[in-house]
Protein backbone atom coordinates (compact mmCIF):
# COMPACT_ATOMS: atom_id res chain seq x y z
CA UNK A 1 0.00 0.00 0.00
CA UNK A 2 1.23 3.69 -0.95
CA UNK A 3 -0.34 6.23 0.90
CA UNK A 4 0.47 9.75 -0.34
CA UNK A 5 -1.11 12.91 1.28
CA UNK A 6 -2.07 15.62 -1.09
CA UNK A 7 -3.21 18.77 0.24
CA UNK A 8 -6.08 20.96 -0.80
CA UNK A 9 -4.15 23.95 -1.56
CA UNK A 10 -2.28 21.95 -4.28
CA UNK A 11 -5.17 21.05 -6.25
CA UNK A 12 -6.25 23.82 -8.95
CA UNK A 13 -9.68 25.42 -8.94
CA UNK A 14 -10.55 25.86 -12.33
CA UNK A 15 -12.07 22.51 -14.13
CA UNK A 16 -9.68 22.87 -17.15
CA UNK A 17 -6.73 23.10 -14.36
CA UNK A 18 -8.47 20.17 -12.12
CA UNK A 19 -8.72 18.02 -15.15
CA UNK A 20 -5.10 17.92 -16.43
CA UNK A 21 -3.96 17.87 -12.46
CA UNK A 22 -5.96 14.88 -12.37
CA UNK A 23 -5.11 13.42 -15.41
CA UNK A 24 -1.41 13.78 -14.31
CA UNK A 25 -2.07 11.90 -10.53
CA UNK A 26 -3.36 9.27 -12.50
CA UNK A 27 -0.30 8.69 -14.75
CA UNK A 28 1.81 9.33 -11.56
CA UNK A 29 -0.19 6.09 -10.18
CA UNK A 30 -0.11 3.99 -13.24
CA UNK A 31 3.73 4.56 -13.51
CA UNK A 32 4.03 3.86 -9.72
CA UNK A 33 2.16 0.39 -9.78
CA UNK A 34 3.90 -0.82 -12.89
CA UNK A 35 7.35 0.24 -11.02
CA UNK A 36 5.75 -1.77 -8.34
CA UNK A 37 5.08 -4.98 -10.52
CA UNK A 38 8.68 -4.65 -11.61
CA UNK A 39 10.93 -4.15 -8.85
CA UNK A 40 8.19 -5.62 -6.26
CA UNK A 41 8.78 -2.39 -3.90
CA UNK A 42 7.76 1.14 -3.61
CA UNK A 43 10.40 4.31 -4.36
CA UNK A 44 11.95 5.53 -1.35
CA UNK A 45 9.99 2.91 0.94
CA UNK A 46 10.74 3.45 4.17
CA UNK A 47 12.16 0.31 6.43
CA UNK A 48 11.77 -0.90 9.82
CA UNK A 49 15.12 0.61 10.81
CA UNK A 50 13.47 3.94 10.79
CA UNK A 51 11.37 3.14 13.07
CA UNK A 52 12.24 4.53 17.01
CA UNK A 53 12.50 1.58 19.22
CA UNK A 54 11.10 4.00 22.23
CA UNK A 55 8.19 5.35 20.53
CA UNK A 56 6.81 1.60 19.08
CA UNK A 57 7.53 0.30 23.17
CA UNK A 58 5.86 3.65 24.57
CA UNK A 59 2.60 3.13 21.95
CA UNK A 60 3.10 -0.60 22.81
CA UNK A 61 2.70 -0.02 26.84
CA UNK A 62 -0.05 2.44 26.17
CA UNK A 63 -2.26 0.33 24.10
CA UNK A 64 -1.78 -2.79 26.55
CA UNK A 65 -2.58 -0.01 30.13
CA UNK A 66 -5.61 0.98 28.12
CA UNK A 67 -6.94 -2.40 26.78
CA UNK A 68 -6.44 -3.93 30.71
CA UNK A 69 -8.07 -0.39 32.00
CA UNK A 70 -10.79 -0.98 29.42
CA UNK A 71 -11.22 -5.02 30.30
CA UNK A 72 -11.00 -3.98 34.18
CA UNK A 73 -13.56 -1.74 34.05
CA UNK A 74 -15.77 -3.93 31.93
CA UNK A 75 -15.46 -7.16 33.80
CA UNK A 76 -15.60 -5.24 38.03
CA UNK A 77 -18.24 -2.39 37.19
CA UNK A 78 -21.55 -1.84 38.18
CA UNK A 79 -24.40 -2.92 35.47
CA UNK A 80 -24.73 0.55 34.16
CA UNK A 81 -21.33 0.52 33.13
CA UNK A 82 -21.44 -3.00 31.25
CA UNK A 83 -24.97 -1.60 30.04
CA UNK A 84 -23.13 1.30 29.03
CA UNK A 85 -20.29 -0.47 26.85
CA UNK A 86 -21.89 -3.19 25.26
CA UNK A 87 -24.76 -0.11 23.68
CA UNK A 88 -21.31 1.37 22.29
CA UNK A 89 -20.34 -1.13 20.88
CA UNK A 90 -23.45 -2.46 19.10
CA UNK A 91 -23.67 1.02 17.73
CA UNK A 92 -20.63 1.15 16.75
CA UNK A 93 -20.66 -2.17 15.24
CA UNK A 94 -23.93 -0.98 13.15
CA UNK A 95 -22.32 2.75 12.28
CA UNK A 96 -19.69 0.58 10.79
CA UNK A 97 -21.73 -2.02 9.05
CA UNK A 98 -24.29 0.21 7.32
CA UNK A 99 -21.48 2.95 6.88
CA UNK A 100 -23.62 5.44 8.45
CA UNK A 101 -22.71 8.42 10.45
CA UNK A 102 -24.57 10.48 13.51
CA UNK A 103 -25.30 14.16 12.79
CA UNK A 104 -23.46 16.41 14.63
CA UNK A 105 -24.81 17.64 18.16
CA UNK A 106 -22.75 20.88 18.20
CA UNK A 107 -20.47 22.43 15.08
CA UNK A 108 -17.80 24.28 15.99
Amino acid sequence: MHVRRIAIADIPESENGAASWLMDTFRDKDKLLSDFHLQGHFPREGIESELSTAKCLANFIFVITLTALCTYLTLFSSIWFKIYVSSVCAFLATATYFNSRPSRIVSL
